[in-house]
């Protein structure tokens, strides 16, 4: 069987940005320092007329259009966005005549977004009359006239939204040395979360509204405990809370169709709180370099996950949904060091190493929480594939970057040669009840290339090469081959003249 998928878009982007900046020396205020920043953007996406096409069949002569996926789709964003932040900072010098520093600020945002999309189709009524017509043949108004195919407009009720992101923050924070070589930095921030989009489900007769989102306060708590042995080692441990919130596209109840699926956002998500401890060792051998080992642990209340639902036809459909609560533990390892410790000649030489290891699980769900275009809210016990423990969806056991650096000032060449591996995880939950195990990601090598040269002060060369082995993009489910695709080399070059 041989599968057709075309499609020919065409987007507009417009992008917006003014910021004013200040930065204060208050010598009346015990010699403060105070620093602010506000602004304004917007964002436009615009997609005048995506057209796909979905022909399937035994050869070219046979291909026929299909009951899903040949459309032409519409739609309008619009994003606008206040912010803005200030930090005021007071010197002082503790009991033992240690300089410290007091620390406090605030930040306010709010961005605001519409967005409207319209939808038609096209649909067979005569398969024989259709049967190997070619796209820009078939879909053309003399087809519909004669009832080869019909033209419906498939818009839903959901294809228009509203969405507001307001978050209002302030904290303090303390760096205090209490004693010459051990140092306190703590402080505790508080931060309210207002994410929200309202639209409309069901039948486009009768809508019914529906709203998303939550309106969340946090203490979020910080503390690190720095002992340094002279300037070139410290030992550092630490403590925090912080939070992870839905993007609005992932938590408006709006479908968006892509070549080989569907993705629905979920009004029904919830923020994520995580606790994170970690330890770390660093030792600078010399300026620049850097020798380091940390070992971390996190616990997610609520993480979010990416999952795919049952097939609506031959498509499937994807969602995101909080999970119950997972953990990540593991270690880091760093190093940035000049060459020249293996022979003088290398000393413009340098490479950068890190490895980072982690082992992770996550309880499974005794539910999911989805919406649903017809019914709203929709809420399943977890399919077979979830009732296990596993690695939280995304986290790998593994990642490593390598990068070798070349770097002659005098000459102005410039060489950065990088590596990169990520462990197998998992790229997607299977919530079908039929699919009984999830997709993996298979790992695959990355390798890029940058060389610069510069001549005199003002101008610049720069050749870039990324995803040199063009190695494949691999997903797998219970050992198979689920998808396999490659994206090819990418070749670039600039020119920079500096006035």
């Amino acid at each position: 069987q041989e599968t057709v998928s075309s499609r020919l878009r065409l987007l507009e982007r417009e992008l917006l940005s003014t910021q004013i900046t200040g930065n204060h020396y208050l010598g009346w205020l015990a010699r403060a320092e105070l620093d602010w920043m506000f602004q304004y953007a917007t964002a436009g996406r615009n997609e005048p007329d995506n057209r796909e096409t979905l022909l399937s069949g035994t050869s070219d002569e046979d291909l026929t259009i299909q009951q899903f996926r040949n459309q032409r789709f519409y739609a309008n964003l619009f994003d606008r966005q206040f912010d803005g932040f200030f930090n005021l900072s007071i010197p002082f010098t503790q009991w033992a005549d240690l300089k410290s520093k007091f620390k406090l600020g605030g930040l306010f945002l709010q961005k605001n977004r519409q967005f409207e999309a319209r939808r038609f189709s096209y649909r067979p009524l005569n398969f024989a009359a259709v049967r190997g017509v070619r796209p820009d043949v078939l879909f053309t108004p003399e087809r519909i006239e004669r009832g080869d195919i019909e033209f419906i407009d498939d818009t839903f009720p959901s294809d228009a939204y509203t969405a507001v992101e307001r978050t209002l923050a302030g904290y303090v924070m303390l760096e205090l040395p209490l004693f010459t070589q051990f140092r306190f930095v703590g402080g505790v921030r508080v931060e309210n979360n207002f994410l929200n989009a309202d639209a409309f489900f069901g039948p486009p007769a009768s809508p019914i509204p529906i709203s998303g989102g939550f309106n969340q306060t946090n203490f979020l708590p910080s503390l690190n405990l720095i002992y340094s042995i002279g300037e070139e080692m410290n030992f550092r441990a630490g403590f925090s809370y912080t939070v992870a919130q839905p993007e609005m596209r992932e938590l408006a109840p709006f479908r968006f169709d892509d070549y080989v699926s569907s993705t629905y956002g979920n009004p029904f998500l919830e923020q994520t709180r995580i606790t994170n401890l970690d330890f770390r060792w660093e030792w600078f051998p010399r300026f620049g370099e850097l020798i380091a080992v940390s070992v971390f642990y996190k616990e997610l209340l609520k993480p979010l996950e990416r999952i795919v639902l049952d097939e609506i036809g031959t498509v499937p459909i994807f969602s995101t949904i909080n999970g119950k609560e997972a953990r990540n533990f593991g270690a880091e390892f760093e190093i940035r060091k000049s060459l020249d410790f293996i022979a003088e000649p290398l000393r413009d030489f340098s490479i950068n190493l890190n490895l980072t290891l982690v082992r992770s699980n996550i309880v499974p769900p005794d539910e999911l929480v989805l919406y649903n275009e017809t019914i709203g809210k929709q809420v399943t016990a977890a399919p077979p594939s979830l009732r296990f423990e596993r690695p939280l969806q995304g986290q790998s056991d593994y990642v490593l970057n390598v990068a070798l650096g070349y770097q002659n000032m005098e000459n102005g060449i410039s060489v950065l040669l990088l590596y990169n591996i990520v462990g197998r995880r998992i790229i997607q939950l299977s919530g079908s009840q039929f699919i009984l195990d999830n997709f993996y990601e298979e790992p695959r090598n990355q390798v890029d290339l940058a060389i610069s040269k510069s001549f005199g002060r003002n101008f610049l060369i720069k050749l870039t090469a990324k995803n040199l082995l063009d190695d494949r993009f691999l997903t797998t489910i219970l050992g198979r081959t689920a998808e396999r695709f490659n994206t090819g080399r990418v070749l670039g070059l600039s020119f920079t003249y500096n006035l």
